[in-house]
């Protein structure tokens, strides 16, 4: 059942964010061939300076676009009249919230790497305006590459990945705190989304205060083990605790979450 909640999540929510993608990705090209053109005049002319000021307001509305629908879809499908609708289906709350934090964690991861690519689609135009090609790039990261596993081993390769996966687990415990505030939000009558917005902020303080506190006991202690290990170990070592702490955040703020849509939902 998980699966077509998902299912349904993303065929409710591409209406919105494919149309947003596909207007950046055009205004990308566009900027990436007025600022090639203009490459070697000395002033930007009027109408690339406009391309680029819609692009970045683009760029801006598709990020605001993501946290917003994340906000909206978990309120009004969960916490407001949607709710009644949705708590009669032959599925647990825990699903219903999976289906939520999947989702955007997925739309989220998305817009983060159209963007590197819009920017990148901007950029190959003027690169090659200043003669620099695509194959002169890609030698220089085929150097880079080969250096640094000269200086730290094989294992440099996996840190790519193992930080891709450590940034997916960060956007998963994200969407799961705002979940969390959200939820506790509801409980109160009025101002909810300024009561949840004040748990969201509880909930910071209260990880900056662990964290600090995690540093400071256990920071030595770590430090002591790792002593002696190689440079890429420490990384690994390193990404392996943020990762871990991820994991942790999605855990509590699901529990939280799971536990009020199950006993203290308040649809008024």
């Amino acid at each position: 059942m998980l699966k077509n909640l998902i299912g349904y999540e993303f065929r409710a929510t591409r209406r919105v964010f494919l149309p947003a993608y596909l207007v950046l990705v055009v205004l990308s090209v566009l900027n990436g061939i007025s600022l090639g053109l203009s490459w070697n005049r000395d002033t930007l002319s009027l109408p690339t300076g406009l391309l680029i000021a819609v692009y970045v307001a683009v760029m801006m509305a598709v990020v605001g676009i993501s946290l917003a629908y994340m906000i909206v879809r978990y309120y009004r499908n969960l916490l407001g009249d949607e709710g009644y609708l949705m708590f009669t289906l032959p599925v647990r709350p825990s699903q219903l919230l999976w289906s939520k934090a999947i989702v955007s964690t997925v739309w989220m991861m998305i817009t983060t790497i159209l963007c590197c690519i819009s920017v990148f689609l901007i950029m190959t135009p003027v690169m090659i305006a200043g003669d620099i090609t695509l194959v002169q790039i890609w030698s220089d990261i085929q150097w880079t590459i080969s250096n640094a596993i000269a200086h730290y081993g094989a294992g440099v390769c996996l840190v790519p990945f193992e930080v891709i996966i450590a940034c997916i687990f960060g956007v998963l415990a994200f969407c799961m705190q705002v979940y969390a505030a959200l939820s506790l939000g509801q409980l109160a009558n009025r101002y909810r989304m300024g009561w949840s917005f004040a748990a969201y902020i509880g909930f910071s303080v209260v990880e900056q205060i662990i964290v600090s506190f995690a540093t400071n006991i256990l920071g030595n202690t770590i430090g002591e083990i790792t002593y002696g290990f190689s440079t890429i170990v420490q990384i690994h070592c390193g990404i392996g605790l943020i990762a871990l702490w991820t994991i942790v955040e999605i855990v509590v703020y699901f529990l939280i979450s799971n536990y009020l849509l199950n006993n203290k939902l308040n649809l008024q």
